[in-house]
């Protein structure tokens, strides 16, 4: 809102999109492990450069839930849960645990990725 608004435009949430990182596996502990919580996944890798660059430049905003959220809650695990989904191959919708908090109001679009934006999605049968 705040881009639109310095340019004396108005916000249209029509405009706005949802971007998530998404790790499917046929193991949920193999999705968690590779998509989070391994010291060697490359989504932790990713976003743990995405973070310590955007905390430099001061834009942790980027990775926060709200706007008054302190710094110090934007960790790289906080970052992880909000911003990558794992789960398993099963066409069960993904529980409240695997969605982030921000993920859960469009949860109801769930079944139709496109309606959600942006979102890249990896698919894995074995990660050793």
């Amino acid at each position: 809102m705040q881009g639109k608004e310095s340019v004396g435009e108005t916000a249209d949430t029509g405009d706005w999109r949802v971007a998530r990182t998404v790790f499917v596996a046929d193991d949920a502990a193999v999705a968690e492990a590779y998509g989070r919580s391994d010291a060697r996944s490359p989504y932790r890798f990713y976003y743990s450069k995405m973070l310590t660059k955007m905390s430099r430049i001061g834009r942790l905003e980027l990775f926060k839930s709200r706007p008054d959220q302190p710094d110090d809650d934007i960790t790289l695990d906080h970052v992880l849960d909000e911003l990558v989904i794992t789960g398993t191959t099963g066409f069960r919708r993904p529980t409240a645990r695997h969605v982030p908090r921000a993920d859960r109001r469009v949860s109801a679009s769930w079944s139709t990725p496109a309606s959600t934006g942006s979102t890249r999605i990896s698919r894995a049968g074995r990660w050793s």
